[in-house]
């Protein structure tokens, strides 16, 4: 406890993650507490909290949170991974072989977040997705041979040293975007 705010920590499980709570003072603004975290630092906090019983409320609650990250992999210089009029064809070359015309390059990257907290506990996640693209640069290609999304098919996120599935679904029409 400070003059300008209030913190408990909740561990779970065997203690390894923790959830910390912290809340301004009954005369203070929660504007008061970031500024004096962010000058004071986080750590200093962590190194006096002490084991002690505590009464503790909190609500329900469930926040999402996604935000495409393009613009600010631009702004640090990253442009020709975006750029499908790109003439660096063989930028993303290793990914997957292509026959010309076809090349690939960056769509999208949005990260997204997902928090819940309720009686039965936390659940949390995050993910940076990055989307890829087939460009061409308008050659009439031959046929291709291979696997290639224009019909309906299923995927599967599988973790091969476990052999757990990790996400599995079905693309019923690929020529539709979501």
């Amino acid at each position: 406890r400070t003059e300008t705010l209030r913190i408990v920590r909740l561990p779970y499980g065997r203690g390894k993650l923790s959830f910390y709570g912290i809340i301004p003072q009954i005369d203070k603004t929660i504007n008061e507490v970031v500024a004096e975290i962010v000058e004071n630092g986080f750590e200093k906090y962590l190194n006096v909290l002490y084991a002690c019983p505590v009464n503790v409320t909190l609500p329900k609650f469930k926040f999402e949170y996604s935000k495409s990250l393009v613009e600010a992999f631009k702004l640090l210089g990253m442009t020709k991974a975006f750029d499908e009029a790109s003439l660096d064809r063989e930028l993303f070359e290793n990914i997957a072989e292509l026959d010309p015309p076809y090349f690939l390059y960056i769509n999208e990257v949005m990260h997204k977040t997902f928090i819940e907290v309720s009686e039965s506990g936390t659940e949390a996640a995050a993910v940076t997705e990055v989307e890829i693209d087939v460009g061409d640069t308008g050659d009439v290609p031959p046929e291709p041979e291979g696997f290639f999304g224009t019909r309906p098919f299923i995927y599967i996120i599988r973790d091969d040293r476990s052999g757990t599935i990790l996400f599995m679904g079905k693309v019923e029409d690929p020529t539709v975007e979501k």
